[in-house]
């Protein structure tokens, strides 16, 4: 009896994620399991297909990284010129950059992963796969990245692979090459994570890593959070902010999952893959309508305004613990900010919240001087 997967430990909507891992590929159906992802897709294929043969033999023959990606693609056409011609308008599809929705499985395996050990096992609605070999212990994802630990401790992030959609797969090489030219361009800042290294050829970005969560992770987690501590991480990410603004850099995704905390719980601003320098090009990302004044349309350019503005939403979650408006739904957020209808903040920083949701003219540097101050800090309120 063929051994069964695990259940994935990690979904989304277009990736299934599964703890292995080996070299990003393509999929099968451009192999000589033509027959069974067309014909007999619910189907187990019980023996390994010559697609995974090609990956083992490549891989035991290649001595980097790029010339296994070479050899495999030399195999690719050879196997390819051997399909029989009645499936070669079928097969030209597959090869073609997929534009469906149809969901695909990615397989995370571990550099010794042997597919004869474990054959395929598609399912009828997810039958496409892309292989990538794990670096480090699986920490998660995001839209565009893979997040690993290495055994030295430091955090590697990695492009996330999808060859059904080649131009995806190069925008989230992009936007790597983003994150790390802001990373150079802020250098030795205190308030961002240390740049480890950077390897051109897989665009893999490797960090420092922090001891604790993020931000939003730690305060969901319901440990409880002094008075002390949230005043010091309100002031610690206007600070950071600052930081950014006054070295050129527009974060464009201030969100408190964007900030993480290092042993002693003090905070550091994350993730440049969405920034931009004076005269960038607009990101294709977004904060979320609980950070944005209003829906940023295609090409929108954000401003150091727009920072601020999420800014504030920043602070309200660190002194409540919610994001705002946590109540109601995306669209209806979106709706309420823009319109300027804003939740009550009488004692939560509550001056200075407004003003960063309200003034377009408001800098970090004044923030973090009101932050000083005191400005809207009613401490009894958390006695």
């Amino acid at each position: 009896m063929n051994p069964t997967l695990p259940a994935p430990d990690y979904v989304t909507e277009q990736q299934f994620w599964w703890p292995w891992n080996k070299f990003r590929l393509p999929p099968d159906a451009l192999y000589t399991t033509l027959h069974e992802r067309f014909n007999t897709r619910s189907s187990t294929i019980q023996e390994p297909s010559a697609f995974h043969r090609d990956v083992v033999e490549c891989g035991n023959n290649s001595s980097t990284v790029e010339e296994f990606y070479n050899k495999l693609a030399g195999r690719k056409n050879e196997r390819i010129n051997e399909i029989d011609i009645a499936w070669t308008d079928r097969a030209a599809p597959a090869i073609a950059e997929d534009t469906s929705d149809t969901p695909h499985r990615l397989v995370i395996v571990s550099a010794s992963f042997q597919h004869d050990a474990t054959p395929n096992q598609p399912d009828k609605d997810h039958t496409r796969e892309v292989y990538y070999t794990r670096k480090g212990k699986f920490v998660g994802c995001g839209s565009n990245v893979i997040v690993e630990q290495l055994d030295s401790g430091h955090i590697i992030k990695s492009p996330l692979p999808n060859p059904f959609k080649p131009n995806q797969e190069e925008r989230n090489r992009r936007k790597m090459e983003r994150e790390v030219a802001i990373y150079e361009h802020l250098g030795s800042c205190p308030h961002i994570p240390r740049l480890i290294s950077w390897d051109p050829i897989p665009a893999t970005l490797t960090l420092e890593c922090l001891a604790n969560q993020d931000l939003h992770q730690y305060v969901q987690s319901g440990v409880e959070v002094p008075f002390s501590i949230r005043t010091r991480w309100a002031s610690q990410a206007a600070t950071a902010l600052a930081a950014l603004h006054s070295a050129g850099v527009t974060h464009n995704d201030v969100a408190p999952r964007n900030f993480l905390l290092d042993g002693s719980l003090n905070l550091r601003i994350c993730d440049f893959a969405s920034s931009s320098l004076p005269n960038g090009s607009a990101p294709e990302d977004a904060p979320g309508p609980r950070y944005q004044s209003h829906r940023w349309a295609p090409g929108y350019l954000p401003t150091q305004a727009d920072d601020i503005f999420a800014l504030g939403s920043v602070i309200y979650f660190i002194m409540t613990g919610l994001e705002p408006l946590s109540e109601l739904e995306d669209e209806e957020v979106e709706y309420q900010f823009a319109t300027g209808h804003f939740p009550d903040t009488q004692i939560l920083h509550g001056e200075l919240i407004q003003t960063c949701w309200r003034d377009r003219t408001t800098t970090a540097t004044r923030v973090v001087d009101l932050l000083n101050e005191g400005n809207g800090c009613e401490e009894a309120y958390y006695h």
